[in-house]
């Protein structure tokens, strides 16, 4: 099952990636098989821009803070935009 999670997961990103704005990081390699150097499954990603909310979140003015709530406000939106047979996998 854990090899089932780690491509699902991989899969998704892949469809965000290509199907909506939704920015994340690049996929640099994943090994969904502990037949690997460090004997786990394991993805790799690029470090996004910026710094961590909860760091920041604190000293930001309530403009600021509605920016953010339009941002996620965007993302689900985008993700909204698409039905579904049933639950699981991609």
């Amino acid at each position: 099952l854990p090899k089932i999670k780690t491509e699902n997961e991989v899969g998704v990103e892949t469809w965000i990636s290509k199907a909506t704005t939704i920015p994340i990081p690049d996929l640099i390699d994943f090994d969904s098989s502990t037949d690997n150097s460090i004997a786990h499954e394991y993805t790799l990603h690029s470090r996004g821009p910026g710094v961590t909310l909860s760091d920041v979140y604190e000293s930001l003015d309530e403009e600021q803070k509605v920016g953010i709530l339009d941002q996620l406000l965007s993302i689900l939106l985008q993700l909204q935009q698409y039905e579904w047979d049933g639950i699981g996998g991609l």
